[in-house]
């Protein structure tokens, strides 16, 4: 069951316009969205940004966030959500500070290509160059490029997923993977999709607009792993994994079944699965406390992970419609 602080956003700042969407309408909703919801912005020690030239010479911006923490740092490269259309720094801040605090690493902040204007594979492209400039840079930036991960929410944590597994094997490689409600089924088959269509947040109908946009209505291989992760063959030897869901969320079933892939793979894998939140409530940090708590989550995998030795000094939040924390082994 929803808790009244979520009801109460999906009959106000959340409740759908009800207009054709248009890039422009999205990337608006997004900006009003972050500014009424984000909540205040913690403290880091340095804000910085840059531009990464790729292989192709394709300019890249970034923002990099770094906390007050020792030198040298894990390194976060955090691919963003927003359906491949929208998102940006800034819609972005309150969270990205908060996470850079909680995992205690530096934040590499990917500002890739935004369809419609720039389809698939740009925005995957400008990750992938994004994380290979971190692992040949990362000293230049105050971080350890042997403690790098890829994260990433919804459309990023696509992206993150499939950056994961084109990393596997290779000498530079990351040390886990955080996807965060992440898209990893452009067939859009799953359940959840028929039992929560409307009325959370985002929508079947909303979800299908974004593909749309993000693969520019061409007649490709949805299940390609390059677009749909759920469908790559082999996830052995996938760095460790941490999938967070959401009870009311379209996306929910192909995270539950992503996890179940890696479990049988011999993925560690950490499951937080929010039962009664929806689709997108890590960023409206303002009105819901689960939204601040899932932070302290997701960073206490991730110093975990940097640093098995660190003790877990963090604990879950044991309020109603909270999150059900499931550490999964690989066997």
């Amino acid at each position: 069951m929803l808790d009244p602080a979520t009801r109460d956003l999906l009959e106000g700042a959340l409740r759908p316009s009800g207009a054709n969407q248009t890039a422009e309408g999205v990337r608006a909703t997004n900006s009003r969205i972050s500014a009424l919801l984000a909540g205040p912005l913690e403290a880091v020690a340095t804000i910085a940004e840059l531009t990464v030239i790729s292989a192709d010479r394709t300019p890249v911006p970034v923002r990099i966030y770094r906390p007050a923490s020792p030198l040298p740092m894990p390194v976060i490269v955090y691919c963003h959500g927003g359906g491949w259309v929208a998102g940006d720094p800034d819609s972005y801040d309150a969270f990205i500070r908060a996470l850079a605090n909680a995992c205690g690493a530096v934040i590499i902040f990917v500002d890739y290509r935004l369809a419609p204007e720039n389809i698939y594979p740009a925005a995957l492209d400008d990750s992938l160059a994004v994380l290979e400039w971190t692992f040949a840079h990362a000293k230049d930036i105050g971080g350890d490029a042997t403690r790098i991960a890829i994260v990433g929410d919804i459309a990023g944590g696509n992206l993150a997923a499939v950056a994961a597994s084109m990393f596997r094997n290779q000498p530079d490689q990351p040390v886990a993977q955080l996807l965060l409600y992440p898209v990893l089924d452009a067939t859009m088959s799953s359940q959840s999709y028929d039992e929560l269509a409307t009325g959370y947040f985002l929508t079947r109908a909303g979800m299908t607009w974004f593909w749309d946009n993000y693969l520019g209505g061409r007649s490709l291989d949805r299940r390609d792993p390059r677009i749909s992760p759920l469908f790559t063959r082999d996830l052995v030897g996938l760095p460790p994994a941490l999938v967070l869901a959401c009870g009311y969320d379209p996306l929910r079933d192909e995270g539950f079944a992503y996890v179940n892939r890696l479990r049988t793979a011999g993925v560690p894998v950490n499951h937080l699965d929010y039962p009664n939140a929806i689709h997108g409530f890590l960023r409206f940090r303002a009105p819901l406390e689960t939204a601040r708590l899932a932070a302290l989550a997701v960073g206490r995998f991730a110093r975990q992970v940097f640093d098995p030795n660190q003790a877990d000094t963090m604990t879950d939040n044991g309020s109603p419609g909270a999150c059900h924390r499931r550490a999964i082994e690989g066997s």
